[in-house]
């Protein structure tokens, strides 16, 4: 096998793992600009005007753990750690907000998933948006 066929067996395993659960959720996202670097860099602008962009994605978690051993601060959390995965086609951005699960969510800093020379999906942490945080 080479590796063009390798790489398309990876992203079909992403797209096997988002239909086992999938969730489909609406980001509201604020418009991206060049920023005249001359290499395609995107950045927010800020006049430009949210859009919605609807995707199917998988959203799970891990059990969040005090480390061993060590000092743990009060309050600590034990809660559920959440992560967002799309396919090699669905590309998210950190600081993307939407709204799933009951309350919102900002995407985290994002992990474009390399395999066999080629983009495979992305992946990122979650992290719980505060009520008003939705237009930020």
């Amino acid at each position: 096998m080479s590796n063009k066929d390798f790489l398309k067996q990876a992203r079909d395993g992403v797209k096997r793992l988002i239909k086992e659960s999938p969730t489909k959720i609406t980001i509201n996202r604020q418009a991206l600009v060049d920023d005249g670097s001359g290499d395609g860099t995107l950045v927010p602008d800020p006049f430009g005007t949210p859009e919605a962009v609807s995707m199917t994605v998988r959203l799970s978690h891990e059990r969040r753990q005090a480390p061993d051993f060590e000092p743990v601060q009060a309050g600590f959390s034990t809660n559920l750690a959440r992560f967002i995965m799309t396919d090699y086609k669905t590309e998210i951005y950190r600081g993307d907000y939407f709204e799933a699960i009951d309350r919102g969510w900002r995407i985290g800093p994002v992990d474009t998933l390399i395999k066999f020379g080629g983009v495979v999906g992305y992946q990122a942490p979650l992290i719980e948006a505060e009520d008003n945080d939705a237009s930020t």
